[in-house]
Parts: structure tokens; sequence; C-alpha cells
């Protein structure tokens, strides 16, 4: 693309219209994010390759909802290319903004207890990540 540098599929020029509508659209440049992130995506101490490599579950321990669907068991995972595909139905359980008296908070819950609670919690399901980072 010649207003942005997108480089695209050969055949995409002619199916889909130029990114920004040719120019016409100003994007806003993207803020540096806080030192702290920055580091942890691109830092090469144990700690910011740690963080790299499991940085999917970082964002489930952060997650606001479970995102639930059934698993279609006609289709053999045991081999070939792994791949997510969803048919019919996708569920997202959010829950109640405040937890049960008998329950430990989860997903949204979570913002409306202290950080250091909530860590603890975080650290009990995902034993592997780290107290500091998911503080």
């Amino acid at each position: 693309c010649m207003a942005c540098g997108a480089l695209h599929f050969s055949l995409s020029d002619s199916l889909f219209e130029p990114c920004y509508k040719k120019g016409d659209i100003v994007l806003s440049p993207i803020r540096e994010p806080p030192l702290y992130l920055y580091y942890l995506f691109t830092g090469n101490d144990p700690l910011y390759r740690a963080f790299q490599t499991n940085i999917r579950v970082y964002n489930c321990a952060f997650a606001f909802t479970l995102i639930g669907y059934k698993k279609d068991m006609r289709i053999d995972f045991s081999c070939g290319i792994q791949y997510f595909q969803i048919h019919n139905e996708l569920f997202h359980f959010q829950g109640p903004f405040q937890s049960a008296a008998y329950k430990e908070p989860s997903f949204v819950q979570f913002f409306f207890y202290d950080p250091l609670f909530v860590t603890n919690i975080r650290v009990t399901n995902f034993p592997h990540l780290d107290r500091v980072v998911l503080l």
C-alpha cells in the first residue's frame, strides 16, 4: 500500500479497497508503551523471555470472560496441523460482578479486589507464571 506501507498479496489489490481509503484516513501514530511493558515484549533476560514464551497464559490470567465451545469429536486432532474452529455456538462465561461468599473471585471480579489477594489466586491457578509480572 502506498499510503501505509503494508504488504498485500498480489490478488488482494483488486479484491479489497486499499488501506486508509487511499490516504484519506490519517491515523495518529501509536504511542510507545510504558517501559515495563516494552521490556516484557522486547527484553532478553530470563523473566522477559518467560513472559514472551507464556504470553497466551498471561492473557488468560487477565481475561474478563471465559470462552467455551463444544468440541467436534468427529475431527481427528492426533495428527496434522492443529487449528481452532468453532461451529454453531460460542459461549462467554462472565459471571456476576461480585462473587458468592463461598467462592473465590474470577474474571472481571478480580478488578474489584486487592491486587495482592488477586495475585495469590492467579499464582494458584497458573503456578508457572511469575508473581512479579502478575502483580
